[in-house]
């Protein structure tokens, strides 16, 4: 078997920053450190909250005790062990080893960056956008339409444990709630999540309405770059994020342990 395809086009270190910006963005219910990687637990919902973020090897742990450790860590929550990798992953050569083992590779995703004043400058529907920093009862029926809402709920209790500032992001047509998403701000960079359009008023702009707004709120505040993900396989979104601005800057995907 031939491992899966990394790609990047960013110096390891500022992946290693990306990763922990995004951490940061999604945070699970459950985080441990152990010598340099992160334990993530999530009652399962979301692999990036259920999964090891393999930020640095520090300390001489040989990689079986690091991989072991991680295993009990998963099985403890009854959860197969699984490993969020991208070309930052360490130590070095972690994916490969991990395909040696057994694990995996599914997920393909990859994390785009833009220029805020592209992401503003979108063209879209002319919905009214209200951004809060709570979540309110308007964002909560855009954002759980048509969906699985134990799962969708679970989504909200992440977001709600995010410690930076944030802000929740609703477009209203003819006063009914049309789309939903999430902007946190960190260190000049708007971290872009949770965008969900109602089933019924999709290919109307109004994704793009939601972008527009979050990029104007972060401008206020001093930022001036985007980051987001997107899995590879979502069409729509990218040609979406793409007309914002968004270009590819490194792919990551999931190694998840033979069950």
């Amino acid at each position: 078997m031939m491992s899966e395809t990394i790609t990047a086009t960013l110096p390891i270190d500022q992946i290693t920053e990306h990763d922990r910006r995004n951490a940061l963005a999604w945070p699970a219910e459950v985080t441990e450190q152990h010598f340099g990687w992160l334990f993530r637990y999530n009652h399962g919902v979301t692999r990036r909250a259920n999964s090891v973020l393999p930020l640095r090897a520090e300390g001489n742990l040989s990689l079986d005790v690091r991989v072991l450790s991680a295993t009990h860590f998963y099985r403890k929550h009854n959860l197969p062990c699984c490993f969020t990798i991208t070309a930052a992953s360490a130590p070095s050569g972690l994916d490969a080893a991990l395909e040696d083992r057994g694990f995996t590779a599914e997920g393909s995703s990859e994390v785009r960056t833009a220029d805020l004043a592209a992401v503003a400058g979108i063209s879209g529907s002319e919905a009214d956008v209200s951004l809060a920093s709570k979540d309110t009862e308007q964002w909560r029926t855009a954002y759980l339409e048509g969906e699985d809402h134990a799962k969708r709920n679970r989504y909200i209790e992440i977001m709600r444990r995010i410690s930076v500032a944030r802000r929740f992001a609703v477009a209203m047509k003819d006063g009914q709630p049309v789309a939903a998403g999430v902007g946190v701000l960190q260190n000049g960079w708007l971290t872009i999540q949770g965008m969900q359009t109602v089933p019924d008023h999709r290919r109307a702009g109004h994704a793009a309405a939601i972008l527009r707004g979050l990029a104007d709120w972060a401008r206020g505040a001093g930022a001036t770059k985007a980051i987001l993900q997107v899995e590879s396989d979502n069409e729509p979104a990218s040609r979406l994020y793409e007309r914002a601005g968004f270009v590819p800057a490194y792919g990551y995907h999931y190694r998840v342990a033979p069950s």
